[in-house]
């Protein structure tokens, strides 16, 4: 069974995704945001579901405008696959990783900024 955290963070990741489905965005905006915390605190081996979290806050705030959010959640994932980039070190946490720097890549060239 998982721990609370975790049962929490994989429910709110849920609803998330569901709410973006249905166009309810704000309700996904804040799913997201609260799985990805419940993730982080739940300890590093989470720490990777954490960022992934963070990647689809990032496109969701992209979606709607929101680009300084968008670089902010992007960069706090990538933040994330860096400081445990030697404990976990298979292709997942590339693609995470690798998701975080595309995002942030194409949302500073929209606005016209230099990474």
């Amino acid at each position: 069974m998982p721990e609370p955290e975790i049962k929490q963070a994989i429910d709110l990741f849920q609803k998330a995704w569901s709410a973006e489905e249905k166009g309810e965005m704000h309700v996904a905006e804040i799913c997201y945001f609260r799985s990805a915390f419940e993730f982080e605190r739940a300890g590093a081996q989470y720490v990777m579901d954490a960022a992934n979290t963070l990647n689809a806050l990032a496109f969701l705030r992209k979606a709607r405008g929101n680009h300084e959010g968008a670089i902010y959640s992007a960069k706090k994932s990538l933040q994330m696959t860096k400081k445990f980039e030697t404990q976990f070190s298979d292709p997942e946490v590339e693609l995470v990783r690798m998701t975080a720097w595309d995002l942030i890549d194409e949302l500073m060239d929209s606005e016209g900024s230099l990474p």
